[in-house]
This record gives structure tokens, sequence and C-alpha cells, in this order.
């Protein structure tokens, strides 16, 4: 009989899962249970003392990653703070340049370096990411492929202006 299913247990075990944000079942009490369930979202890689720890966009730890992880599109995140901080790291760029983000330290709990897929590594102020990253844009659009990878860094911490830093 559908009335002898227990739902609230059945629930409450799925919602221990770590990938479970929002769960409802219900019951038509004919015979059908009805499961909606909404699961978490990757945000990043949280690396610490040499554990890999995905986290969620709710800044929630889902689990530790090995080596082998098929989250390698994420962006890894570094630094005292950085998880709580991430956040707002993310929502001031667009899809296009978060995919091009190998990893993010947060420096002093101040600010941000980012490290490009490039291999670039971009110097952040503490505050008008939005605009530092606009900075970066227009040099990167002025820049050949290969005079970009003589670039080593870029110091975008002075408001309209970037310090440009050469390998050699």
């Amino acid at each position: 009989s559908i009335f002898l299913i227990p739902i609230k247990k059945i629930a409450n075990e799925i919602r221990l899962n770590k990938w479970v944000q929002n769960l409802h079942l219900k019951n038509d009490y004919k015979n059908t249970i009805i499961v909606s369930l909404e699961e978490e979202t990757p945000l990043g890689v949280y690396f610490n003392n040499n554990q890999r720890i995905l986290f969620s966009e709710n800044l929630k730890f889902l689990e530790i990653l090995d080596i082998d992880s098929n989250y390698l599109e994420l962006i890894t995140f570094y630094g005292e703070n950085s998880i709580m901080n991430s956040k707002n790291l993310i929502i001031n760029m667009n899809i296009d340049f978060i995919s091009e983000i190998k990893s993010a330290t947060y420096i002093k709990n101040r600010r941000w370096n980012i490290e490009l897929k490039n291999l670039i590594l971009l110097k952040l102020p503490e505050e008008n990411i939005k605009d530092a990253i606009n900075n970066y844009n227009k040099i990167y659009k002025n820049f050949s492929n290969k005079e970009l990878e003589d670039v080593s860094s870029i110091d975008l911490r002075i408001n309209n202006k970037a310090i440009i830093k050469y390998k050699n």
C-alpha cells in the first residue's frame, strides 16, 4: 500500500546527501510518489593542505576530490577566506572570461591574483574588479598572440592603468 511508504523518512535520508539543495516528495495517495530534486551547482575547487575540496554556488562543501577528478574546468581557489569571497569575484566577470581562469588566489583578505590559462597573472584591485577586467580585455585585444606569450603579469591595481611585466 502507498500509505505504508515512509515518505518523511525517505526525504530525510535523501537530504543527508550534500549534493541535494532542495527536495520535495509528494504522495498522490493512489499509486504515485512525485519527487522533485534540485542539486547543488559546483562553483569551484578550494585547495588547502594538499586537499582539493569541491564547493557549490551556495558555498557548501560538496566533496574532497582525488587527482583524477572531472572538475578541471572549474577555477581553483587559494588563500584564506577565498571560498567566502569567491562568489563576489565571479559575479564581476562574464562567462567567457571565467572560462579563461585557471586559478584565483585571495591575497591578505583584500584582493585577488588571477592566473589565466594562457599563464598570465592578473593582479586585481580591492574594488572596481569589473573595470580592471575591462582594462585587461582592452589590452588583450591590442596584443598579438606572440606578444601575449611574452607577458608574465599585468598589474591592474591602479585605476585606468596597467603595469605589464614581461618574462625576459
